[in-house]
């Protein structure tokens, strides 16, 4: 049954004509002849972009945002993206790489889970000054020339200028700082995202994603409220009705084929649950989608 694409990262290497399958990242340049025009999709793959020249309208999580060049906009995996429209003399250089690559020599597994705007709705993006965009279009410069060299220290250079690329956004943005070191209740949060990804279509009992991680729900629930401002069950919620609106966007797939594809026994179990948590119908949400 069709439902929202996942791009692998495979994928992604054929779809942009790369043919380096030992490597772990991509060094790719976008303008309006090759502009990355996808039906809403994940890809298996964190990004960097670099927004050098015009403008970009783009999807995340079916929130739409109007980005204006220099700038700067990174995604995770799990974010729901679509580009919507370039303008004409747009151009971007983007570094899309697997988690695995970033973290191949560092021990903590959770790392990127300290830049939360990898993740966060709305804060994906981050305006540059001149000095930023000068700094930041050196780092890319760099990043492409060690993509066209083969030896064994291209790689080393290309995932530090990737951390440093970070910083630089951390730095110029107080908001986006990353948390230095994470704690317990951090970790766990880190983890509930995790496993959220993985069993939200099947799962939406709090007590089944802290026996995950062998808590007590009480004690899973508090650490995820105190964190996050939210409680495990409204973020289940909120990513379980995310899947459902984008689902409800494919014209393709019927409502019943919706409540399937999402876990639900029958579709009116799943019309009580949108409606509850939406305030409309499943049917209701598609006619003002589409009209």
């Amino acid at each position: 049954m069709a439902t929202i694409t996942t791009i692998s990262f495979e994928s992604l290497r054929k779809i942009l004509g790369h043919d380096e399958p030992e490597r772990d990242f991509i060094v790719q340049q976008f303008d309006i002849k090759n502009a990355p025009y996808l039906e809403p999709c994940r890809i298996e793959a964190y990004f960097i972009a670099f927004l050098q020249k015009g403008e970009l309208l783009v999807e995340s999580d079916l929130v739409s945002y109007q980005l204006k060049a220099p700038a700067v906009f990174v995604m995770a995996p799990s974010v729901l993206r679509k580009f919507v429209h370039a303008s004409g003399n747009f151009k971007s250089q983007v570094v899309f790489f697997k988690k695995s690559f970033f973290l191949e020599n560092l021990s903590d597994a959770n790392y990127l889970d300290r830049y939360a705007f990898f993740y966060n709705r709305g804060n994906h993006y981050f305006n540059l000054n001149t000095e930023q965009t000068e700094t930041i279009l050196q780092y890319f410069e760099i990043i492409k020339k060690q993509a066209g060299k083969d030896n064994a220290y291209s790689n080393h250079i290309i995932r530090n200028l990737v951390q440093i690329i970070l910083w630089e956004i951390a730095v110029a943005n107080t908001a986006a700082k990353p948390s230095i070191s994470f704690s317990h209740k951090q970790v766990i949060v880190s983890a509930f995202k995790s496993n959220l990804e993985a069993h939200f279509k099947t799962a939406r009992k709090v007590s089944f994603y802290a026996s995950l991680q062998n808590l007590t729900s009480k004690y899973f629930s508090e650490s995820i409220r105190q964190q996050t401002g939210k409680t495990a069950g409204e973020l289940i919620d909120e990513r379980v009705i995310l899947e459902a609106k984008a689902i409800l966007q494919n014209k393709d797939l019927t409502i019943t084929q919706a409540a399937d594809i999402l876990g639900f026994a029958d579709p009116s179990g799943f019309g009580k649950y949108f409606r509850n948590l939406t305030g409309h119908s499943p049917l209701q949400y598609r006619k003002e989608i589409f009209g």
